[in-house]
């Protein structure tokens, strides 16, 4: 099935449980359940909140009764609220200092790359990246342009 990665069943891996980021503000667990249900039974969702301000930290967890329909969903592009959200199987925390530092380096594989011009595109992003410093990408699913509005940064302070 296209879209579908390989996953560690590590202790504590639940392959029903899915891990839902990007969430807009206005995302709540109902309606996060309801968008899910379209796919399958959702035995539990939820939104994890600041536990200071109660506010929305834009993400959350959606377990569904069978991890068959769990593996569709994660093959899928998935938009909610207007916002494109990230679904990804959800790993367990990792319990000790060592496997931290591993998961350390395996997320810094994310850079940020400012300036770039609004009307350039994917491919050509791509293409620069790579005659610039080889062949790392994988193909056009590891690059990810977020067209940001000038100054919008302002209006979150």
């Amino acid at each position: 099935m296209a879209g579908c990665m390989e996953v560690d069943l590590s202790e504590g891996f639940e392959p029903s449980k899915l891990f839902a980021g990007g969430l807009s503000w206005r995302t709540t667990s109902e309606s996060l359940q309801e968008y899910f249900q379209q796919y399958g039974h959702v035995e539990k969702c939820e939104i994890m909140h600041n536990l200071k301000n109660l506010k929305p930290r834009g993400f959350g967890f959606v377990t569904f009764t069978s991890s068959k329909v769990a593996a569709e969903v994660l093959a899928c592009r998935h938009v909610l609220d207007d916002k494109e959200i990230d679904v990804k199987p959800s790993t367990p925390k990792p319990t000790n200092r060592i496997v931290r530092k591993e998961q350390d380096v395996i997320n810094k594989r994310k850079i940020f790359i400012g300036g770039i011009p609004l009307n350039a595109t994917e491919k050509e992003i791509f293409v620069a990246f790579e005659q610039q410093f080889g062949k790392h990408l994988q193909g056009h699913e590891d690059l990810v342009l977020l067209h940001l509005k000038k100054n919008c940064w302002q209006n979150k302070l």
